[in-house]
């Protein structure tokens, strides 16, 4: 390993190269943890950058950050390899028998692969956030699933209104949107019962909305067939990054070597995880409440802010409003509007 030790972590040995835990290693560790523990990643870089807790480049934490320390595999203990030279392009380096390379120097743990796999699968949105993380600051229904259509940043509720974050902070955005709250939440929620109520029995929204519903009911009883849904998310996800850097060219000659072997493991990998996922996904779960919606109605209406920021959540996954146009009266929800369901592709 050439130039500069991976954020948290120093050299220990000139020679062989070997790392071990640095200065910022409790950093990492408290990124891996409290994202495994269901913080998102936004949340917690607001609260390092609010501690100022010194980040990889020294300016701001970002989300992207975050998210490339829990995906690099340095952290685990081994050596990686970056042939393209993007700071989220790393991946496992092999040696000439196609065996992975351990990097620490002995005595030295590295953070335990299951605990990172959650992490990046919570990073991914493969496993839900918790509800009680940053609970004394979430206080409107639509906190942290707004975006601004402009910059596609956050677009948080500010006192009576949702605004662009990045156009408040004067960072800059194309087209920055502002929006009165209530206007919002009530479009959302005849948005939501009117998507609910028309869905079909083979839409993919009422199998995610039944897993979210049963999880919301009975977290324990759902918390293992979640971690094995995310295992497949991940697997397949495995299958898709190898795809994709064979088609960056990652793997054209000399690089070629380990490339059946890699396929092999990729392939081989959701296969194994299928047949857990069979055997635990949730019996099916009475939702006929939801897709009637009269009956919807009347349990939004019953339901205070807590119940109904889990309501929302279980079908919608972001919403995406845009900056109003000319001098128009009132607030167009169909024209401003873009929600983005779960059970639809990315």
């Amino acid at each position: 390993m050439a130039g500069q030790a991976p954020y948290g972590l120093e050299i220990d040995d000139p020679e062989t190269r070997k790392l071990r835990h640095g200065k910022q290693w409790d950093v990492v560790l408290r990124i891996v943890n409290n994202v495994a523990a269901g913080e998102s990643g936004r949340q917690l870089c607001i609260r390092m950058n609010d501690e100022g807790v010194p980040s990889p480049s020294g300016g701001k934490w970002q989300s992207s950050t975050v998210s490339r320390i829990l995906r690099s595999p340095v952290y685990e203990g081994f050596q990686v390899t970056n042939q393209r030279g993007n700071p989220g392009d790393a991946t496992v380096y092999r040696n000439a028998t196609g065996e992975r390379v351990g990097v620490f120097a002995e005595g030295v743990e590295p953070i335990p692969h299951d605990l990172l796999v959650k992490a990046r699968a919570v990073m991914a949105g493969h496993l839900p956030m918790s509800p009680r993380t940053g609970e004394a600051r979430t206080k409107h229904l639509l906190t942290g699933l707004t975006r601004c259509d402009g910059c596609k940043g956050a677009l948080p509720c500010e006192g009576r209104g949702h605004v662009c974050s990045q156009h408040k902070i004067g960072e800059g955005c194309p087209r920055p949107a502002s929006v009165m709250r209530t206007a919002l939440e009530d479009y959302i929620r005849d948005a939501w019962v009117a998507r609910l109520a028309s869905a079909e029995d083979d839409d993919p929204l009422l199998a995610a909305v039944a897993m979210r519903y049963a999880s919301f009911r009975d977290p324990q009883a759902s918390e293992t067939a979640h971690g094995a849904i995310a295992a497949l998310k991940a697997a397949e996800g495995g299958v898709q990054r190898l795809t994709d850097q064979m088609a960056a060219g990652m793997y054209d000659p000399p690089f070629d070597a380990h490339l059946p072997r890699l396929k092999e493991e990729v392939r081989a990998a959701p296969i194994v995880v299928k047949a857990r996922v069979a055997k635990l996904e949730p019996q099916s779960i009475d939702i006929t409440f939801l897709r009637d919606a009269e009956t919807a109605r009347i349990a939004w209406d019953g339901a205070d802010v807590g119940l109904r920021r889990e309501l929302v959540r279980i079908a919608i996954r972001k919403i995406f409003v845009s900056k109003a146009t000319g001098h128009c009266k009132g607030f167009n929800g169909r024209s401003r509007v873009t929600i983005h369901w779960h059970g639809e592709s990315e």
